[in-house]
Protein backbone atom coordinates (compact mmCIF):
# COMPACT_ATOMS: atom_id res chain seq x y z
CA UNK A 1 0.00 0.00 0.00
CA UNK A 2 1.19 3.48 -0.48
CA UNK A 3 0.23 6.95 1.08
CA UNK A 4 1.95 9.31 -1.29
CA UNK A 5 0.56 13.04 -1.81
CA UNK A 6 2.24 16.81 -1.85
CA UNK A 7 0.93 17.07 1.99
CA UNK A 8 3.02 14.34 3.21
CA UNK A 9 6.46 16.28 2.88
CA UNK A 10 7.40 17.91 6.02
CA UNK A 11 3.73 17.20 7.55
CA UNK A 12 4.09 16.12 11.32
CA UNK A 13 2.22 12.70 12.46
CA UNK A 14 1.13 11.74 8.73
CA UNK A 15 3.74 7.93 9.46
CA UNK A 16 1.73 8.25 12.94
CA UNK A 17 -1.47 8.54 11.30
CA UNK A 18 -0.53 5.63 8.78
CA UNK A 19 0.65 3.47 11.67
CA UNK A 20 -2.31 4.48 14.01
CA UNK A 21 -4.98 3.30 11.42
CA UNK A 22 -3.40 0.20 11.01
CA UNK A 23 -3.19 -0.66 14.60
CA UNK A 24 -6.93 0.58 15.23
CA UNK A 25 -7.51 -1.86 12.56
CA UNK A 26 -5.64 -4.61 13.88
CA UNK A 27 -3.44 -5.09 10.57
CA UNK A 28 0.02 -5.73 11.21
CA UNK A 29 2.60 -4.03 8.95
CA UNK A 30 5.15 -6.50 7.53
CA UNK A 31 7.64 -4.24 5.77
CA UNK A 32 7.87 0.12 5.43
CA UNK A 33 9.74 2.23 3.12
CA UNK A 34 9.91 5.94 2.74
CA UNK A 35 10.80 7.69 -0.48
CA UNK A 36 13.88 10.11 -0.11
CA UNK A 37 11.59 12.55 -0.83
CA UNK A 38 9.30 12.30 1.83
CA UNK A 39 6.30 12.67 -0.46
CA UNK A 40 5.42 8.60 0.19
CA UNK A 41 5.27 5.70 2.42
CA UNK A 42 4.90 1.98 1.50
CA UNK A 43 3.77 -0.36 3.67
CA UNK A 44 3.08 -4.06 2.87
CA UNK A 45 0.33 -5.79 4.75
CA UNK A 46 -0.78 -9.40 4.57
CA UNK A 47 -2.68 -10.01 1.44
CA UNK A 48 -6.16 -11.04 3.12
CA UNK A 49 -5.70 -7.98 5.67
CA UNK A 50 -4.82 -5.66 2.47
CA UNK A 51 -9.35 -4.34 1.70
CA UNK A 52 -9.16 -4.01 5.69
CA UNK A 53 -6.02 -1.45 5.70
CA UNK A 54 -7.37 0.36 2.58
CA UNK A 55 -10.35 1.11 4.24
CA UNK A 56 -9.00 1.74 7.49
CA UNK A 57 -6.14 4.67 5.55
CA UNK A 58 -9.68 6.02 2.94
CA UNK A 59 -10.99 6.59 6.90
CA UNK A 60 -7.99 8.08 8.53
CA UNK A 61 -7.16 10.26 5.29
CA UNK A 62 -10.46 11.00 4.14
CA UNK A 63 -9.90 14.72 4.90
CA UNK A 64 -6.46 15.15 2.89
CA UNK A 65 -7.65 12.85 0.46
CA UNK A 66 -10.79 15.86 0.04
CA UNK A 67 -7.78 18.62 -0.36
CA UNK A 68 -5.73 16.68 -3.05
CA UNK A 69 -3.04 16.40 -0.41
CA UNK A 70 -2.93 12.87 -0.92
CA UNK A 71 -4.07 11.55 -3.57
Amino acid sequence: LEVAGPGMKGTVGMAAGVFGALSQSQVSAIMIAQASSEQELCVVVEEPAAAKAVDALRKRFQYELELGVVP
